[in-house]
Order: structure tokens, then C-alpha cells, then sequence
């Protein structure tokens, strides 16, 4: 059983939370951080208190007192009485008594469906035949992992692209004619592309982050060759565009990611210089903050977040693709501990591609190579520190493509291919949900 030590003060916030019934949704947009990381930290709960559930971490926390009892018992949230786990104001220690009911409940219902399934299994074990077994079973290894979906209107490289309610964003980029500003919105759910209000200022070499239900675009390259600092704001609910606090220098060709709520840029170029900054920006207060820099000086990387950890990747320093595997902890600044340390290297140098997070490991696609020759996408174990190849999405040379996981897929999209801007738009399925059929 974890006590108050063992939670982070992220995951007692977000305990609380849900405690008050409030979703991964409300909670990502309260407290500035993406729904992913919601998860990623419900995970880490669900683990630390050994609950299953939601209702049954919130019971524990309560029991416990690892959450504030006092608010909750009296139907109080952050909001308003009208997020409560079980629906309106309750009576002190109502709701606390009816969670536990709720968990008995629960208990009781788990062992008969189990004594239900045992009874089945046995049933089919004992009059089943051999030639009854079904020979319409999936089998794994005919599913493919890697999809062709509608492709881009716009075929574009070096674009941002960021998932938010169930749709993805592609942002800017450089297409034949030249860098452009077009926003386009992608529905998996239809397989459908729509135009939006385009990005104010247009840009390549960019990257996106969701926070709080707003999609962040710093920086990039104009279409003069020079850079920017201008930090663009896009709301995805009046589709419309707001500017906040600039960087502090004008940088393209870095990487971007949301952690705990706040937004972080690594390296990149600044029409000079390859860069080893790193600066942090938060919502709230809309200022930048400059960190502990990377130990090695580059753009085109690849960063993502895995195991409460950002990893920066690759790149390119101007003379040579790098293999590096650079892993940043934000929390640690402040500590006696390094921000920064190194983990297994990527197996080929490489700069231009994407790498995303899904199901807890890192997958690697695309890229330049020292050669310029077709190299093998990745998939990485933060866990296990260990590298692995992937089956490639296409047999041939795709880099400066950007992606974006949405639920178990990934969606990897744009990019050149031969040199010349594609449209393509290939998912990756990291897992599948299988309906087994059952003999009779």
C-alpha cells in the first residue's frame, strides 16, 4: 500500500481529481498537461496503491487519507459540486460508504464471473472434439501494423503535427512552392481531412504540444531562410490563433514535448548555430525559462516522453548524423541529482525523423542517414534500455516526416520522400483489441 511519500505531488493532484469523478479529459485540461500523461500517471497510481480501477484508487486514497478526505466527503472539487465520483452532493461519509459497497459489489460480481468462466472453460474442454477447433481465429501475424489512410490534402515536409480530442493537427511545413502556413484536421474515426484557419505566421521545421486544449507552435524557418521566435497559440474550439511570449532566441529544427503541464524545446538551429539549449515554457505564466543544456549540441532530433523521462535522440551536428540517446528529468534541477544523463544509443546515426511514445515504448520512423540510404525504423524499451527493428511503413528513404499517437496508433504523416514533399499518411497499430471467437 503506498503512503503520501510514494505519490509524487502530481499524482495526489490527479488522485484527487478523480476522486471528485472528474475525467482523464478534465483533468488534462485543468492542470495543463495532455491526456496521455493522465494516463501515464494513473498508471504509475493504479500501481503504486494496487487498485484496478478509478473508483477503487479513489477508495483506497480516501481510507488511506492519501487525498484531502475532508474536501471530497463533503461533494467539494476544484470546480464546482458537480463532478463528484458518484454524481451531485453527497452527506459526509456517504460517499465514502458507498465506495465500498461499490468495491464489495464489485468483488462479489468478479468471483462469480470467474466461477462463470471456469464452468465454460470446463464445459468446452469436456465436449469439445478435435475437428471443432474454429479455423477462423485471428492469427497476429497476418494483421498488419502498418495502414495506408487518406492522405494529406497538402503534401508538405518539416510540418507540426499534434493530437487533441480524438483529431490531429498538421501544421505548417515547406511544400513544393514553397513554406506555408495551412492547418489541416485529420478524424481517424472518418478517414476524413478539413481545412482550417490557418497558422498567422507560416513556417517549417516545427514542432507541436498540446496544453490545456490549446496547440502551442514555436519558432521555425521562414520562407526568407532566416528563423523566428514567435510563438503561435491555436484553439482548437473557435479555431482561431493567438500569439504568446516569444522565445528567447529564434530557433528551427528542434524538438518539442509536454510534461507535467509545461512545454520544452531542445537544441535545434538558429541560423548559425546548432544549439544545445533547452528552454522551458509554462502556460500559466506564459514565460520561458532556460534549463540545464544537452550534453551535445544538435538539430533534427527526435524527443519524446517514456517512463516520466524525456528522451532526445539523433540529430545533426552540422557535420554528421549522431546516434546519441540523451535522457532529460525535468524534476531533478533542483536536486543534487543530474537533469541529464545518456542510455543506449540508437543503432544507426540518423536526423529527420519521428519519434513518438505508445504503449510505453518509443517507436522510431524515417530519417537521414550518413549515406543517405534507406534505414530501419525502431522501436526502443525505456525499461530494458534496449533497441529492436520495426517492419518499415514503405521501402524507401522517408525523412522530415512529423507524427502524433492517438490511443494505440500511431499516425505518422508528411515528409519527403526522394526529396520531394509527400502527402502520405500511414498508422501504426502498436495494439489490437481481438474478438476470439468461441467453439461450439
Amino acid at each position: 500500500m503506498a503512503d503520501k511519500d510514494e505519490l509524487s505531488e502530481r499524482e495526489r493532484e490527479i488522485l484527487n481529481l478523480v476522486a471528485t469523478g472528474a475525467s482523464n479529459k478534465e483533468i488534462a485540461n485543468q492542470l495543463y498537461i495532455s491526456t496521455n500523461t493522465v494516463k501515464v500517471h494513473l498508471r504509475n497510481i493504479f500501481s503504486k496503491t494496487g487498485a484496478t480501477s478509478r473508483t477503487e484508487a479513489a477508495m483506497i486514497a480516501i481510507s488511506t487519507r492519501l487525498v484531502d478526505v475532508d474536501r471530497i466527503e463533503h461533494g467539494e472539487s476544484n470546480e464546482d459540486n458537480s463532478n463528484h465520483a458518484l454524481g451531485g452532493y453527497v452527506e459526509p461519509r456517504s460517499k465514502y460508504r458507498v465506495l465500498l459497497e461499490q468495491r464489495s459489489t464489485r468483488i462479489v460480481l468478479a468471483i462469480i464471473a470467474s466461477l462463470g468462466i471456469l464452468v465454460l472453460i470446463l464445459y468446452l474442454g469436456f465436449f469439445r472434439q478435435p475437428n471443432q477447433i474454429s479455423a477462423g481465429s485471428p492469427n497476429l501475424s497476418t494483421i498488419p501494423r502498418w495502414q495506408e489512410r487518406s492522405p494529406l490534402p497538402t503534401a508538405r515536409q518539416g510540418l507540426a503535427v499534434a493530437a487533441y480530442d480524438e483529431k490531429i493537427f498538421a501544421i505548417g511545413g515547406e511544400t513544393a512552392q514553397g513554406v506555408t502556413g495551412i492547418l489541416e484536421q485529420y478524424n481517424p474515426a472518418s478517414d476524413r481531412w478539413t481545412e482550417l484557419s490557418p497558422k498567422p505566421e507560416p513556417v517549417t521545421e516545427i514542432g507541436a504540444a498540446v496544453l490545456g486544449g490549446k496547440v502551442y507552435v514555436p519558432g521555425g524557418r521562414l520562407s526568407s531562410g532566416g528563423t523566428t521566435d514567435v510563438l503561435e497559440i491555436y484553439e482548437p474550439g473557435t479555431d482561431k490563433w493567438t500569439r504568446g511570449a516569444s522565445l528567447p532566441h529564434a530557433i528551427s529544427a528542434y524538438s518539442l514535448v509536454a510534461y507535467e503541464g509545461n512545454m520544452y524545446l531542445f537544441g535545434g538551429w538558429d541560423g548559425v548555430n546548432y544549439l544545445r539549449t533547452v528552454f522551458e515554457y509554462n502556460p500559466t505564466t506564459d514565460q520561458w525559462t532556460e534549463k540545464t543544456p544537452m550534453p551535445t549540441a544538435r538539430a533534427y532530433t527526435g524527443a519524446t516522453v517514456a517512463g516520466g523521462k524525456i528522451f532526445v535522440m539523433g540529430g545533426l551536428n552540422g557535420e554528421q548524423p549522431l546516434d546519441v540517446n540523451e535522457v532529460y528529468v525535468p524534476f531533478k534541477e533542483t536536486g543534487s541529482e543530474l537533469a541529464w544523463t545518456s542510455a543506449s544509443p540508437m543503432p544507426e546515426n540518423r536526423y529527420g525523423f519521428s519519434a513518438l511514445t505508445i504503449a510505453d515504448l518509443i517507436l522510431v520512423v524515417g530519417g537521414v542517414s550518413e549515406n543517405d540510404e534507406i534505414i530501419s525504423n525502431l522501436e526502443y524499451n525505456n525499461v530494458t534500455d534496449n533497441w529492436r527493428e520495426v517492419e518499415p511503413p514503405i521501402e524507401q528513404t522517408w525523412s522530415f516526416l512529423s507524427g502524433a499517437p492517438l490511443g494505440t496508433t500511431s499516425y505518422m504523416m508528411g515528409g519527403s520522400i526522394n526529396a520531394t514533399p509527400t502527402s502520405k499518411n500511414i498508422a501504426y497499430q502498436a495494439l489490437y483489441n481481438l474478438n476470439v471467437p468461441i467453439v461450439r
